[in-house]
């Protein structure tokens, strides 16, 4: 890390800490990263480093930190997200709402320090969390346009979180009332709502929750063709290989090595 920031000699003080990359990864934007692969594996081609040697591809999920989502605890953590923002609120719009706040926490204690839980006790600690979240968002809703009447600004990011955790109250209400537990587009992380459950099938790790990426290797050098945050399937992507293919290297590949899941006779007709 000295050498690389360009010290002249052995020092001991933290030049660098584990949030700064990811600073700097922000500050410079998902363009800039575009474009600096971009011209880097040009470079690497025109210098013959990488040759058009034919690809190996294949899929994989990129996991991505959050807690393992249940739908009692979901419902919990928007409950407190909207208990803290109708506090720091109220003191500018004037307005003081109840939203036992303590009364809830309990009942979720309660219920989350149980070793055994029933799916009575599910469903009776759901049911309060519902009802918990749907006064908490009817208080919110009035101390945002208390605050737009007052011709006060309320920050983008609190609107954003807002309308993602009215979707999340939609969902689950609607999984409650039918009694199931499968929604489309089901939001499964309140801070990160666009990660979607994906089922690999792997021992131990049936479901993943991350971006799915689609990957090719070409002479020893990996490149991301494809990434979603959805479940696709690896077949359908294969043409994205192949224009990558062709707009790094200006001609298809000589061959294309896959698993068994590629082989679907639409695309054995297309090569």
């Amino acid at each position: 890390m000295q050498a690389f920031c360009g010290f002249t000699e052995f020092v001991t003080d933290e030049a660098l800490d584990p949030s700064t990359l990811s600073k700097l990864r922000e500050k410079l934007g998902l363009e800039f990263f575009k474009q600096l692969e971009h011209k880097t594996y040009k470079v690497l081609i025109e210098r013959k480093i990488i040759r058009a040697k034919g690809m190996l591809v294949d899929a994989t999920v990129f996991p991505e930190e959050i807690k393992y989502p249940n739908d009692v605890g979901l419902l919990n953590t928007v409950r407190k997200w909207l208990e803290r923002t109708i506090k720091r609120m109220e003191r500018v719009v004037g307005k003081k709402p109840r939203t036992y706040s303590q009364r809830a926490r309990q009942e979720y204690l309660r219920f989350s320090k149980k070793k055994n839980k029933s799916k009575k006790a599910i469903a009776k600690a759901k049911k309060a969390m519902l009802q918990y979240v749907r006064r908490n968002l009817k208080q919110m809703k009035e101390i945002v346009h208390s605050a737009r009447r007052k011709g006060l600004e309320v920050k983008g990011k609190i609107i954003t979180q807002l309308r993602v955790a009215e979707r999340i109250f939609s969902q689950q209400w609607e999984m409650y009332r039918r009694k199931v537990n499968r929604t489309e587009e089901r939001i499964v992380s309140f801070h990160h709502p666009y990660v979607r459950p994906i089922k690999r099938g792997k021992q131990g790790k049936e479901v993943e929750f991350g971006g799915k990426g689609a990957l090719s290797q070409v002479d020893g050098f990996l490149f991301l063709d494809y990434f979603a945050h959805v479940a696709y399937a690896e077949q359908n992507v294969m043409v994205r290989h192949l224009e990558a293919y062709v707009e790094r290297f200006g001609k298809l590949s000589p061959s294309f090595t896959a698993d068994c899941k590629y082989g679907n006779r639409e695309n054995q007709e297309m090569m």
